[in-house]
């Protein structure tokens, strides 16, 4: 076993990468901001969501959930899926 090992380039990222919302806060991605405090948290969790490879929707948590206009995900939708740009406006 003289060889060398190989030379991995392998970057571990934070947890916040992939799941930049955790399951408590999942209801609140669903729901049109009503308040200007809640408008600022949307806004600003859009801007974080900029840095994340993947939004982790908790299934078990938000598969019976509306999107609701004007909600996060409603505007992540409407930002970035390709195949469902109509699945809230049908």
């Amino acid at each position: 076993m003289g060889g060398s090992l190989p030379d991995y380039n392998i970057t571990v990222l934070q947890p916040k990468a992939f799941y930049p919302v955790d399951w408590i806060q999942i209801r609140r991605l669903f729901r049109k901001p009503t308040t200007g405090s809640q408008s600022r948290w949307a806004d600003r969790l859009l801007v974080e969501l900029q840095d994340s490879y993947a939004l982790h929707l908790w299934n078990k948590r938000s598969r019976e959930l509306i999107i609701e206009d004007g909600s996060v995900m409603d505007r992540l939708i409407a930002e970035h899926c390709v195949v469902c740009q109509h699945i809230n406006h049908a």
